[in-house]
């Protein structure tokens, strides 16, 4: 198999209006947490209104699990916030201080 580096993924296709998405994560498991005050273009739950989602599958009891953790983080590197911009460097640097948390 020969590799030509012409393989096209999602990050590559620009899209106009499209925003870069960067996940602050939990750097603890098992921890509680208050809100804060978050810099520009870095949002929590309460901030986008977000809501827990239903999993489930076969073989899975149905549960609500909360896209972003909120108030309590229950594993390692659990999505805590996330940091939009309209390009990845940008977005990256708004988890790089942890966005405070």
């Amino acid at each position: 198999m020969k590799v030509l580096g012409t393989a096209l993924y999602l990050a590559d296709l620009e899209l106009p209006g499209a925003l870069e998405a960067a996940f602050v994560r939990s750097p603890v498991a098992h921890a509680t947490f208050s809100p804060i005050a978050l810099p520009a273009g870095v949002y929590d739950a309460a901030s986008l209104g977000l809501e827990p989602i239903t999993v489930e599958g076969p073989g899975l009891v149905a549960s609500r699990w909360p896209p972003l953790a909120e108030g309590r983080v229950r594993y390692p590197a659990e999505a805590v916030a996330v940091a939009l911009a309209a390009d990845r460097p940008v977005s990256s640097s708004g988890t790089t201080s942890r966005a405070g948390i």
